[in-house]
């Protein structure tokens, strides 16, 4: 465990953490009385105050940019893969697990490397991330107009 420390009167007494370690306190992402953000120190979804510091490490927590429908797109993909990328992550298959996003106006088959890696990537990169994830992987279909 870490070496903890009082927090300040003015934001509430409660506990934060000095070496940013998770303490496994992770909510579901559709949880709609809390505010539920995607920390990137824990890799999961956590609470945030109004600071945004993260109630489960106290690190800081960056707003994802949401007006960008390819990172929407690969957000969704994250959240609906949650389950699986938690699989991957502990036994490796040897297979290649592909996922189609929308990336534009073509449907690319996108490994789960790619969403892991999109997870562990900071939100002011992604927009660099997928434009290297269109030029990695293979088009599928292309959208109907």
């Amino acid at each position: 465990m870490g070496r903890y420390v009082q927090g300040q009167r003015a934001t509430s007494t409660r506990i934060m953490q000095l070496d940013k370690s998770c303490r496994l306190r992770h909510e579901n992402v559709q949880n709609w009385r809390k505010n539920v953000m995607l920390c990137t120190t824990c890799e999961d979804y956590c609470e945030v105050d109004t600071e945004q510091q993260c109630s489960c490490c106290g690190s800081h927590v960056k707003r994802i940019d949401t007006k960008n429908k390819t990172i929407k797109k690969f957000n969704t993909a994250v959240e609906e893969t949650m389950p699986l990328i938690r699989a991957w992550r502990a036994t490796k298959p040897k297979i290649r697990i592909v996922i189609p996003i929308e990336i534009g106006v073509a449907i690319r088959n996108v490994d789960l490397k790619w969403i892991d890696l999109f997870i562990k990537t900071d939100p002011d990169e992604h927009v660099n991330f997928i434009n290297h994830v269109k030029k990695n992987t293979e088009i599928v279909a292309l959208r109907g107009f």
